[in-house]
């Protein structure tokens, strides 16, 4: 019989038995987590770094539109958050989870270099092979202000709809390749446009997808950080996407893969309680958690170990 998968919770290193004091086993992981839960997070009583981060609803003109969800669940958004736009590139992502989940081998294997140099050869062949893509993944995740026109490049979506996704899909281990195509974008774009601007501009961030049209005078951004995830969309030119960005959005003090924390000189990555909710909101385990403050931070290491969505 296989024998249960165990991590000791001594910075998260695996052992192949589960006889060590401190160890927690994956097939006994759900209940021993949640009851020694009200102890671990004894290590993380901080608000999450996401506190710093703030939109300036009234700096941001009507042609730009802006939204930040946190892991606390604070939502800042602008008044045209949900009308829906162009979506420009922003909608690779949704077409790359899509075949992440369900095409094939070789097909996963582009997704992040559709996403990291905004491929366009690649996003067309892959919207061609799997039509049913696009609209999966509206359904999915509930994309409602999303409308997919028979085509990638005519499709619309929302600032909010772009969040809500990246939100979504930012922890889960299947999009991998999606969320490191945005942690690593190529400084030129496949078809040689700078990828510089928006969002990716701002303190803390971590990755970002980049979208503009054929001539230039619309660009979107949607990037994550500690805590947060915000996406713009603007009528303009990349400069003035950037600066009406720079101007609403604040992130000031927030350092990119800063939600961590130092325990007897060990650095210990954490999530949110509102992360630990959000991976295992559609799990048998989803009940033990639900008692955990958004704002306290859990070691990456218990969650690792928990079942997930």
């Amino acid at each position: 019989m296989r024998r249960p998968l165990c991590i000791i919770q001594r910075f998260g290193r695996a052992t192949g038995s589960g006889g060590r004091r401190g160890t927690i086993c994956a097939a006994r992981a759900t209940k021993t987590v949640a009851a020694a839960m009200s102890g671990l997070i004894v290590l993380a009583t901080s608000m999450i770094p996401a506190a710093a981060a703030t939109v300036d609803v009234a700096a941001a003109p009507a042609r730009t539109q802006i939204i930040m969800m946190k892991d606390n669940g604070e939502v800042i958004e602008t008044p045209g958050a949900h009308e829906s736009r162009a979506s420009l590139s922003i909608v690779k992502l949704y077409l790359g989870h899509w075949v992440l989940q369900h095409g094939a081998p070789e097909d996963k294997a582009l997704v992040y270099e559709m996403i990291r140099s905004s491929h366009d050869g690649i996003a067309s062949n892959l919207d061609r092979k799997y039509r049913q893509a696009i609209p999966d993944t509206i359904g999915r995740f509930r994309l409602t202000e999303t409308n997919y026109r028979g085509r990638w490049g005519d499709t619309t979506t929302s600032v909010h709809d772009m969040a809500a996704f990246v939100w979504a899909v930012r922890t889960d281990p299947a999009a991998r390749p999606l969320i490191d195509g945005m942690r690593n974008p190529a400084a030129v774009a496949a078809d040689g446009y700078p990828q510089n601007f928006g969002t990716a501009t701002l303190p803390g961030i971590e990755g970002t997808k980049f979208g503009w049209s054929d001539k230039r005078d619309v660009h979107a951004t949607v990037s994550f950080g500690p805590g947060f995830v915000v996406a713009a969309h603007t009528f303009g030119s990349a400069q003035v996407h950037t600066d009406d960005v720079r101007r609403a959005v604040h992130t000031d003090g927030l350092v990119a893969g800063a939600q961590q924390i130092q325990i007897g000189g060990v650095t210990i990555p954490v999530a949110s309680g509102a992360e630990l909710k959000a991976r295992t909101r559609c799990t048998k385990t989803e009940q033990f958690w639900q008692g955990v403050p958004d704002t306290v931070l859990v070691p990456r290491y218990v969650l690792d170990v928990i079942p997930a969505c």
